[in-house]
């Protein structure tokens, strides 16, 4: 597990698969979950370098501060700013259902 600085916020986010794999999966949690909601799935993908990050407010990164309205452009800026931190470039996107 691993964690990351976004605007003082401290992000989660999950490594697993092969580091060195050109092949990138970005798992992304459905609303009110959590990283946990791959932990029976990333293991499938040994071959790949999957990265499932905690979006803001959910699992163990920390809430949205304000000001201003969380909005979808800031979650979607913490799974680029992952993706850069772990130095990938582009990944086939993977969102879970909503319960």
């Amino acid at each position: 597990m691993s964690k990351l600085d976004y605007r003082g916020i401290l992000v989660h986010f999950v490594e697993d698969g092969d580091s060195e794999s050109d092949a990138r999966i970005v798992m992304l949690h459905a609303g009110a979950s959590s990283v946990w909601q791959w932990r029976k799935i990333a293991p499938h993908f040994p071959e790949h370098r999957v990265i499932t990050p905690d979006l803001l407010g959910f699992g163990e990164t920390e809430a949205w501060p304000g000001p201003g309205v969380l909005t979808l452009d800031n979650q979607a800026e913490i799974v680029l700013q992952v993706m850069n931190t772990v130095n990938m470039s582009s990944a086939i996107p993977t969102a879970g259902p909503q319960r």
